[in-house]
């Protein structure tokens, strides 16, 4: 199960003179769920003798972005819930709110905002061999802003709670709120705030 709501995702690219405004303003919930093999549940789909795969991207560059200038990413959720779940042997539940994931390079600037009211944000992969990755305002993987660089990071939240979980054997879970992992390159200015 594949959910963008606001997002560049997969081979996007902005460049000329750059800039990409993404920006997610939700009063409510959002859910995304996938089962798959060894589903608890009992799985109908068409995916259900391959691992699950929940992708949940809110206002984010997910894979061979390239923009080249600029950026600006911001979700605002109030008294809501966004939910992400994979479910079976081998799930894995990826969850970006306002985040750059994968193979991206700005070219300078880059601003991350995820603000949070009343609000319940989870993440769970439950299986064996499950993965669960969750990323708040965060630069994930092979990212690179270069040029002039910079690079603000902030998540801010009041009256809610964020959860991260992986469930089963060899059962693995990350989570990054205002992050910068992996392979990251900015060259100058990093600002992160939670």
């Amino acid at each position: 199960a594949v959910q963008s709501l606001a997002s560049n995702v997969g081979k996007v690219e902005v460049k000329k003179g750059g800039s990409s405004k993404q920006e997610a303003n939700i009063s409510g919930s959002v859910t995304n769920t996938a089962a798959g093999a060894g589903s608890v549940g009992g799985c109908n789909g068409v995916d259900c003798k391959d691992a699950a795969l929940a992708v949940q991207s809110l206002s984010s560059n997910v894979g061979n972005v390239t923009i080249a200038g600029e950026s600006t990413q911001s979700t605002t959720v109030v008294g809501g819930a966004v939910d992400n779940k994979a479910m079976g042997a081998g799930a894995v539940a990826i969850q970006s709110l306002a985040t750059n994931i994968g193979t991206v390079a700005i070219d300078g600037k880059s601003h991350q905002a995820v603000g949070l009211l009343g609000t319940t944000v989870t993440n769970f992969a439950n299986g064996a061999d499950t993965t669960a990755v969750q990323n708040l305002a965060s630069n994930y993987d092979g990212v690179k802003i270069k040029s002039g660089g910079q690079s603000d990071q902030t998540v801010t939240g009041l009256g809610g709670t964020i959860s991260n979980e992986a469930t089963g054997r060899y059962a693995q879970a990350f989570q990054n709120l205002s992050s910068n992992f992996g392979d990251v390159t900015i060259s100058g200015t990093s600002s992160q705030f939670t």
